[in-house]
């Protein structure tokens, strides 16, 4: 493993240890005594560890559902996390045809922050979702996006307020 050899503790966890072994490297992680972990997807079964960083797929899970619960480990306390996995065609794991898909995915991200960038316009400097979202029914993904940049700021659940600084970048 690359960051044994950068001189991180690590471990591998699957299903060929025992049930002792796989209990001091949950806890070894957890605790933050290891910071990483190389594991099959039976490690990430009812781990729950909120400050997580990174997940890393160096081959990707089957099923969609399978992978949203994977990299759904990350970030859990609010903070920003990053995932990445690995595939590409010849491996058999990347069809030509997510080219397009990915294509579509970035068309449809410009035209939501454009959409975000016009709706802060008319937004109340504070306010509650519910009559935001029902003034606005695209005014949800407007939100996060303002607020992954900077833009807004959550009071709670429910409530939030812009922030009216120059020092905020963009969607």
């Amino acid at each position: 493993c690359m960051a044994a050899q950068m001189g991180y503790v690590t471990a591998s966890y699957h299903a060929g240890l025992s049930a002792e072994e796989r209990r001091m490297i949950e806890t070894a992680w957890i605790e933050g005594k290891m910071p990483f972990v190389v594991c099959t997807s039976a490690f990430g079964m009812g781990i729950n560890k909120s400050d997580v960083r990174w997940v890393v797929h160096f081959h990707a899970p089957l099923f969609l559902s399978e992978y949203v619960q994977e990299i759904g480990r990350a970030g859990r306390d609010g903070k920003p996390a990053q995932t990445l996995t690995l595939v590409s065609e010849p491996t058999g794991w990347l069809d030509p045809e997510d080219k397009q898909r990915q294509k579509f995915f970035e068309d449809k991200m410009r035209s939501q922050q454009q959409q975000a960038q016009q709706l802060i316009k008319k937004l109340p400097k504070t306010g509650e979702i519910n009559a935001v979202t029902r003034q606005y029914p695209d005014a949800a993904i407007a939100l996060s996006l303002l607020h992954s940049t900077g833009q807004l700021n959550w009071l709670d659940p429910f409530h939030y307020t812009i922030v009216s600084s120059k020092k905020t970048q963009p969607v």
